[in-house]
C-alpha cells in the first residue's frame, strides 16, 4: 500500500478496516466488528518510505458468540488499509469470556509491519514547496502521469522532481483522439484561466518522460527548459503551442512521438540531438520556410517514420555541430 503524508505518532484510523473469521470445528463465520476502531498508530518510520517499512499498533474491540455445539478452533483477524490486504493473525489465545456466553477481545495492541510501495496504479495528490497541488499515479515507487490539481499558477510553472517522497518520472499523458483532425483531450493543466497564464515551464532535472498531450494547446507558452534527464517526448506533447519561441532540448532524448511539435510556428529553430532514434509521424507538421530543424545526425535514421516531415516546409539541416 501507499500512504500519503506518513508521520510518526499519527493514527491511520480512517483508512483501516478489520474482519474477523471464526473457525469452528465444522464451520466458519465472518464477524462484524464494532465501529469503535481506533486505527493504526505509526510508531516509527524508516528513512526510505518507498522501500521501507512502518511499525504500527492497532486497537480494536468486538465480541463473538461461543459456538452452540461446536468448538472454536481459531479466530483470524485480517487487516486492510485503502482496500489492500495488510496482515492476518490468529487471536484465539487472546480471548477472554465476559461471563455472558460471549468472548471479548478488547484494547489489544499489536505490532504490525506495513510494506510501502504496493499501491501501483492508484491515484494520489501532493503539494509541492510552492503550494501547488498535483495529482499523480503511483507506480513502482515513482510518481507518474503528474498533472495540476489546484493552487496559484503564475506565468512560470516548475514541474517538481519529487512528490510525496516519490521521484517524478513522467508528466501528464493524455489520450490522442485523432492525429489527422483532432487533438488530445486534455493537458497537464485543464484549459481556462490557469493555462492561459502560463508563459514559461521549467521541468526539474530527474523527470524522464513528457507524456502525450502534456502541453498541447498552451497557446501563451513562450519558453520551456527540457533537462537532459528527459528521454522521451510523447505524441502531441507541444501541439498547437503557437507562441512557443524558445526551447532547450535534452541531449538524451531517444523518442519523439507523432505530431509532438505540430504547428509550433513561432519557433525559429530547434535542435534534435543524435540520440533520437525514433521520430514519429508528422512530428513537425505545419512548420514554415522561415523555420529551421537542426539534426546532429548526418542522415535520416532507420527508426524514423517515413512521414516524419509530412507537411513540413522548414529548412532541414543534417550534421549540426552546435554552431
Amino acid at each position: 500500500i501507499y500512504v500519503n503524508n506518513l508521520k510518526e505518532n499519527m493514527t491511520l484510523g480512517t483508512n483501516w478496516s478489520y474482519n474477523a473469521y471464526v473457525h469452528y470445528s465444522n464451520s466458519t463465520h465472518n464477524l462484524i466488528i464494532n465501529n469503535n476502531i481506533e486505527g493504526a498508530h505509526v510508531e516509527e518510520l524508516t528513512d526510505n518510505l518507498i522501500d521501507g517499512k512502518i511499525k504500527c499498533k492497532e486497537t480494536y474491540k468486538f465480541k463473538i458468540l461461543d459456538g452452540q455445539d461446536e468448538i472454536i478452533t481459531d479466530i483470524f483477524v485480517t487487516v486492510e488499509s485503502q482496500g489492500k490486504f495488510v496482515n492476518s493473525y490468529n487471536i484465539i489465545e487472546e480471548l477472554t469470556p465476559d461471563g455472558e456466553g460471549r468472548y471479548i477481545l478488547e484494547n489489544i495492541n499489536r505490532d504490525i509491519t506495513i510494506r510501502i510501495g504496493e499501491g501501483n496504479g492508484e491515484k494520489y495528490q501532493a503539494t509541492d514547496e510552492n503550494g501547488i497541488k498535483w495529482n499523480f499515479i503511483y507506480q513502482d515507487g515513482k510518481a507518474t502521469n503528474v498533472y495540476y490539481e489546484s493552487g496559484n499558477l503564475g506565468e512560470t510553472v516548475v514541474i517538481p522532481s519529487e512528490l510525496q517522497d516519490c521521484p517524478v518520472e513522467s508528466i501528464y499523458s493524455g489520450h490522442i483522439i485523432d492525429l489527422h483532425n483532432g487533438h488530445g483531450n486534455n493537458t497537464f493543466v485543464k484549459a481556462g484561466d490557469a493555462s492561459s497564464r502560463i508563459k514559461n515551464i521549467v521541468i526539474s532535472d530527474g523527470v524522464t518522460i513528457i507524456g502525450a498531450c502534456a502541453f498541447e494547446n498552451l497557446t501563451n507558452l513562450e519558453t520551456i527548459d527540457i533537462p537532459d534527464s528527459i528521454t522521451r517526448i510523447e505524441g502531441n506533447a507541444f501541439r498547437y503551442c503557437t507562441n512557443l519561441k524558445n526551447i532547450t532540448m535534452s541531449k538524451n532524448i531517444k523518442y519523439i512521438g507523432s505530431a509532438a511539435f505540430d504547428t509550433c510556428r513561432s519557433l525559429n529553430e530547434i535542435v534534435i540531438w543524435r540520440n533520437v532514434d525514433e521520430l514519429g509521424y508528422r512530428t513537425f507538421d505545419g512548420w514554415k520556410e522561415n523555420q529551421k530543424i537542426n539534426f546532429e545526425v548526418e542522415e535520416i535514421q532507420q527508426g524514423w517514420d517515413k512521414e516524419w516531415n509530412y507537411r513540413c516546409d522548414a529548412q532541414i539541416v543534417f550534421g549540426y555541430t552546435g554552431e
